[in-house]
């Protein structure tokens, strides 16, 4: 499986994550967080862990996933604003990650009945879920919700892991 172009589809719509790097939501960054605009997007660990996909299909899962939720809630305002053209170029996105399908399904109804508008990419002809993208929301409005999920980890260092533990 693991398609990296195929069409899909999902609808609109975490489980404990591993030690190695939680997410934080620290006062690093420069400009005001709490009015900032990201993109939360997460995705499976699993597909590149266990089903070893491709990077350029987890790519495509990423991009699918984001598409699909800028293009559903294009008419919500942080929407428009996050994607006018005078903020092109500063858009901020990150990307997380869940153990596997059961934990992005928990974290997308825990996200429905929060009222956090989001969307479930579906991948065809495999028909399950690899990813989900909220629309872009403010630190402050969605941290508690997605303070299980580590940053996503890096194919190349979970081979390297791999192979260092055997």
């Amino acid at each position: 499986g693991g398609g990296g172009g195929g069409g899909g589809g999902g609808r609109k719509m975490s489980d404990k994550a591993t030690p190695a790097r939680a997410l934080t939501f620290g006062d690093s960054e420069r400009t005001n967080t709490n009015e900032r605009l990201t993109q939360y997007i997460v995705l499976r660990r699993d597909l590149w862990r266990e089903k070893s996909w491709p990077l350029g299909s987890i790519c495509a899962q990423v991009a699918h996933a984001s598409v699909a939720a800028l293009e559903t809630f294009k008419d919500h305002e942080d929407t428009k604003t996050y994607v006018s053209a005078k903020r092109l170029q500063s858009m901020t996105k990150v990307v997380l990650e869940v153990k596997g399908e059961p934990q992005l399904l928990t974290l997308s109804k825990k996200l429905t009945e929060n009222k956090i508008e989001h969307y479930a990419w579906r991948e065809q002809p495999e028909d399950y879920v690899t990813c989900l993208a909220l629309r872009p929301y403010r630190k402050e409005e969605v941290k508690g919700l997605l303070k299980k999920c580590n940053l996503a980890s890096d194919v190349r260092q979970a081979e390297e892991e791999d192979i260092s533990v055997h």
